[in-house]
């Protein structure tokens, strides 16, 4: 029959792909399993972070894709029909090269067939005699079963493992879970008294009992409250017989000592640690109430403020007025002020002394530079007041700040030219003098412009004094009175002075240059 012999081969063909892809499903499956395996014995082992069994199981899944996908490529890649029809000429060689020209002819156009030299009867005839040669012989026998089978075996041997180590006990159960990146335990615990309120200096006792995997070390670790990223301390926890012949059945002790400060603490048992509680302390005292009055220079005609009692900032010079109300009575408040650079030092720079009115508690402090501080309160009973250490930023004086508008810095001019200087001057708290200084060639030095005004002038309109912050000034500097040539030059610079109390602030500007040119260049 005619085609008779294409449809058995197609099959044949068909059969082999179809036995290689799930060669390659197997192979894919075999490298997957393997390398969970790997995981799951590594995680057991070592107890790997998450990171780096993600990290892991991400590496994993590459690899499988890339096997399954060359495997595909390959397969549809080698196994074409040319290289069936090879296979099959292997396995019967009486058949010749008949099968691989009935592939190449047959089935196609008989004028592509001509195009390419070949009577097309030839081809038909070619195949209904390879049909008939080829009718008892199963072509079946090409397809690789083997290699499927074998592959599929290899597949099963890391999952039984996989399922054996599943079923050999909790850790290895554990184990399978955290390569699936589920995150239990090896080991759990349970910790007493977990978070708990207790009087200043009193000891804390904890009690930690372990089920799981054994652990050899056992540390309770603590560190203040106020240290959120400070390094943890960490005590040995000694094991405490739960039995009479005396074997630790993992339950553990360990003591807090003096609890001074509410702290935090947590256990860690390898690499298990628990969650972080809370030792929390009950103080006798407590600041209800807490409020600096801020009174800046008379200079700065800044009016004072009240901030709230803390981290704040201040004018330098300013006089700055502390009033802290308590939720107890004290037999002594006291200011520790410390220079807030010295952060090792614990010696008060210096102490303010606190005066008592009603329930409130005031003491003044001139601030000049940033400071740090605490507030100290005892009782008669000997109760104290939590230390807590605050930042003062003292904002001083700056010097006025002038530049040129114009001209530009680089000038080159004739000896006739008029060049208008123009500078802006500006203070944070108020101008007292401003000017231009220009000097031709080593001549002594001559002011262009000089304003001066009150360290303290009049809104008259709405009857308040007032400072002048910011001005612009110019004038015009006529170098025809000078009578300069070309080899000679101007030199310039501005300056201005602020209304500091104890003596102007001064800036000036970096020297500048006029290059004087000739009317007239000849290139």
């Amino acid at each position: 029959a005619h085609g008779a012999f294409r449809q058995r081969f197609r099959r044949a063909w068909r059969g082999i792909r179809r036995i290689q892809v799930g060669a390659g499903v197997a192979w894919t499956a075999f490298a997957a399993l393997v390398g969970f395996t790997l995981l799951v014995a590594a995680d057991y082992m070592f107890e790997l972070p998450w990171g780096v069994r993600a990290a892991g199981l991400c590496i994993l899944i590459c690899l499988a894709a890339a096997v399954s996908v060359t495997t595909a490529v390959r397969t549809f890649r080698w196994w074409n029909q040319s290289r069936t029809a090879s296979e099959l000429e292997q396995r019967f060689p009486q058949l010749g090269q008949r099968v691989r020209t009935v592939v190449q002819f047959s089935g196609r156009p008989a004028t592509a067939v001509a195009a390419d030299g070949v009577a097309p009867a030839l081809v038909t005839a070619l195949e209904k005699e390879t049909d008939a040669k080829t009718r008892p012989l199963d072509l079946g026998v090409v397809v690789p079963w083997s290699r499927l089978k074998i592959a599929a075996l290899l597949a099963a041997v890391p999952f039984v493992l996989l399922a054996v180590a599943g079923l050999s006990g909790p850790e290895w159960r554990v184990a399978l879970q955290r390569a699936m990146l589920a995150n239990p335990p090896y080991t759990q615990l349970a910790v007493t008294p977990g978070n708990i309120v207790v009087d200043q200096d009193r000891d804390v006792q904890l009690l930690l009992h372990t089920t799981g995997r054994l652990r050899d070390r056992i540390v309770v670790q603590s560190r203040p409250v106020a240290a959120k990223e400070g390094s943890w301390e960490q005590n040995e926890m000694t094991a405490e017989p739960t039995s009479d012949d005396g074997k630790s059945a993992g339950q553990y002790e360990a003591t807090l000592e003096r609890v001074h400060d509410a702290m935090e603490y947590r256990v860690v048992a390898g690499s298990v640690v628990s969650d972080v509680y809370r030792v929390g302390v009950r103080y006798p005292l407590a600041i209800e109430e807490f409020h600096v009055l801020l009174t800046p220079p008379a200079y700065t005609l800044v009016q004072p403020s009240t901030v709230p009692g803390g981290n704040f900032e201040a004018i330098g010079g300013s006089d700055a007025q502390f009033q802290v109300t308590l939720d107890g009575p004290a037999s002594e408040v006291l200011l520790l002020v410390r220079p807030a650079d010295d952060l090792a030092s614990k010696r008060p720079l210096e102490t303010v002394r606190m005066q008592k009115d009603g329930a409130t508690w005031s003491g003044h402090l001139p601030l000049y530079r940033d400071l740090r501080y605490s507030v100290a309160a005892s009782s008669a009973d000997g109760r104290h007041l939590p230390e807590k250490t605050y930042r003062i930023l003292v904002r001083n004086d700056q010097t006025p700040q002038v530049r040129f508008e114009q001209p530009e810095e680089t000038l080159e001019v004739h000896s006739l030219a008029e060049v208008l200087m123009r500078i802006r001057v500006q203070d944070d708290y108020g101008l007292t003098k401003a000017g231009i200084v220009f000097q031709v060639n080593d001549d002594p030095e001559r002011t262009l412009l000089l304003r001066k005004w009150d360290p303290v002038a009049t809104d008259r309109d709405r009857g308040q004094s007032k400072r002048l912050r910011q001005v612009d000034l110019e004038k015009l500097l006529m170098l025809e009175q000078f009578s300069l040539t070309p080899t000679e030059s101007v030199t310039y610079y501005a300056f201005a002075e602020d209304n500091y109390p104890d003596g102007p602030h001064r800036s000036e500007t970096d020297l500048r240059f006029i290059d004087i040119r000739p009317f007239k260049r000849i290139y």
